[in-house]
């Protein structure tokens, strides 16, 4: 009897949806004039990614983007920003990466699961989240005697295309998830997980 009420439980009560990652709105910019190469844009309009666990990651309308939060030295091995179809993404990570509101970990970790809503290949963005948890921006915040917080960078170091290549040799050879490329990101550069994917 109790293998029959478990049965038309299953049947009767729906299970409950994992949430589907999505960006909101569109992005929607104008190019800013620049000394250097004109390279930042501005957002005309609210722009945002939902992830999996339900969480707004929104860029609000002014908000001023350049795709810098994407190492150069990673260009050969994933493109410039703004073009492909992780843009999207990369315009919600650099604006999280510029304001620090939340940890670098975790901001690496939406990027991951941005690039793939945007339809990048797993393989493909796990080798991306590789290069910006490795190689990216990384920031902690650090309380200070008088109990003040402040966020603070921590230098990365410059990515060595030979460590590149064999990091991406390994990502499309075993397919490891988040976590085992937080562990293999800290053997090679001498850090603690935590470390390296912060």
């Amino acid at each position: 009897m109790l293998v029959l009420v478990s049965l038309l439980l299953l049947v009767v009560v729906p299970s409950r949806p994992t949430a589907e990652a999505e960006f909101v709105g569109r992005v929607v910019v104008e190019w800013l004039i620049e000394e250097d190469a004109d390279r930042t844009m501005r957002l005309l309009e609210n722009f945002a990614f939902r992830d999996s666990g339900g969480k707004v990651w929104e860029v609000p309308a002014g908000a001023e983007v350049d795709g810098a939060s994407i190492p150069v030295t990673l260009y050969s091995l994933i493109g410039p920003p703004f073009v492909g179809d992780y843009r999207r993404a990369s315009v919600v990570h650099d604006h999280f990466c510029r304001e620090r509101t939340e940890s670098s970990k975790d901001v690496h970790r939406m990027f991951y699961e941005a690039v793939v809503a945007g339809g990048v290949p797993r393989l493909l963005a796990k080798t991306m989240y590789m290069g910006v948890a490795g190689f990216g921006p990384r920031w902690e915040t650090r309380v200070t005697r008088n109990g003040v917080s402040r966020v603070v960078s921590i230098p990365r170091p410059a990515p060595d295309s030979t460590v590149l290549g064999e990091l991406e040799a390994w990502i499309g050879e075993s397919d490891p998830d988040l976590d085992e490329i937080d562990d293999r990101l800290a053997r090679v550069l001498g850090e603690t997980a935590d470390e390296a994917g912060s």
